[in-house]
């Protein structure tokens, strides 16, 4: 269910009249005509009860998580602050957990949830979903999955899970996995667009360019100004050789200030795979002004200042994507090679410099015969 809609059945309707309202609303909900309403007319419709019942904890907490799946965290921290301590109710732990999650107090959070889960023993989809956002966010992956795994078992036709299951082995760096998932949740209905990105990005690293391109067209003509979709169409067409149209893209994407980093990579993986370093160079800084923590940057950084015959600054590069990703099976291995490579120079350097100086024998000049 998007973000933007939320239904309120009519039992928990009837719920919350039963909390704090009167005969005459709880009549006029059981009806043969049920009202559906969207988030913003259940917000009205709970500040109306708020009104005859200010202090009611169900509702308050009811406002409170209204507000937080319209993605007024502020707001609803707000309102979750004015229950009345102690107020013992899952659902009031798991929504501080979430806002504490909005709020990047991820181990605060995390604290919470671990203790809601391991020593209460509430077992609920929102708190095993947000326990595997928070051991994603400490790169976590496998216990991420579990509670992913919680969640699709409870609730097997939310292609959601599906996605988030595909995105952890992704980042797990299992990508046969990665596929396996993110296919199936688009299959199942997910259109968000990082789940059509990912997986055009899996079939590109499969070498199945013509795919990708598909793929994210079809989409591109539902979504014509989509940024994310766009870029994407971008490196498929770098994939393909085709610089001039992927050039094209990044650079007006550029002019109309895209958040993020990933135009910027583009251009330079294109100057990388043209011979021209410097500007490689000069794309990937750029990109890394934006997001310094993006392996992909630092690879081309790397490959560059090799071509370049800059050793020690490839090194560096890729030494740096070891402080925050310390396993990055790519890093390590040119790393190694570097290593071997300055080691075989300054041994080249040592013997060159230990060898015995040959005295030069200048000849005599005529005048002196």
């Amino acid at each position: 269910m998007k973000a933007g809609i939320h239904i309120l059945s009519l039992i928990f309707l009837v719920g919350i009249m039963s909390c704090g309202s009167s005969d005459d609303h709880r009549r006029a909900l059981i009806g043969p005509a049920v009202k559906v309403l969207d988030l913003n007319e259940s917000l009205e419709y709970i500040d109306g009860l708020l009104k005859k019942d200010p202090s009611s904890p169900e509702l308050l907490l009811k406002k409170a998580e209204i507000l937080y799946e319209l993605k007024s965290f502020d707001q609803s921290f707000e309102v979750l602050s004015q229950i009345k301590k102690p107020y013992k109710d899952p659902r009031y732990e798991i929504l501080e957990i979430q806002l504490n999650f909005e709020n990047k107090r991820i181990d605060e959070a995390l604290a919470s949830a671990e203790y809601l889960y391991n020593t209460e023993g509430v077992e609920s989809i929102k708190l095993n979903e947000q326990l595997a956002y928070l051991y994603a966010e400490k790169k976590d992956y496998l216990k991420a999955i579990d509670h992913i795994n919680y969640c699709i078992d409870k609730n097997e036709g939310n292609p959601k899970y599906s996605y988030l299951k595909g995105l952890y082995y992704y980042n797990f760096k299992d990508t046969l996995n990665a596929y396996l998932y993110i296919e199936k949740a688009l299959n199942n209905g997910f259109e968000e667009t990082e789940g059509i990105v990912l997986y055009a990005d899996l079939l590109l690293a499969s070498n199945k360019p013509e795919e990708a391109y598909v793929w994210v067209n079809d989409y591109l003509l539902k979504e014509p100004g989509n940024e994310k979709l766009r870029n994407t169409l971008a490196k498929v067409y770098n994939t393909q050789k085709e610089f001039s149209k992927s050039k094209e893209i990044s650079f007006d994407l550029i002019r109309n200030d895209y958040q993020g980093h990933e135009p910027w990579l583009n251009l330079a993986d294109i100057y990388m795979d043209t011979y021209m370093y410097d500007s490689a160079i000069y794309y990937a800084e750029k990109a890394l002004g934006i997001n310094d923590q993006v392996n992909e940057i630092y690879y081309v950084l790397g490959k560059a200042h090799r071509a370049k015959e800059q050793v020690y600054n490839a090194y560096n590069a890729y030494s740096k994507v070891l402080e925050y990703d310390p396993g990055d099976p790519y890093a390590l291995s040119e790393m190694q090679k570097l290593e071997n490579y300055i080691a075989y120079l300054q041994r080249i350097r040592r013997e060159y410099e230990s060898r015995p100086v040959v005295p030069t024998l200048r000849p005599k000049s005529i005048d002196n015969r």
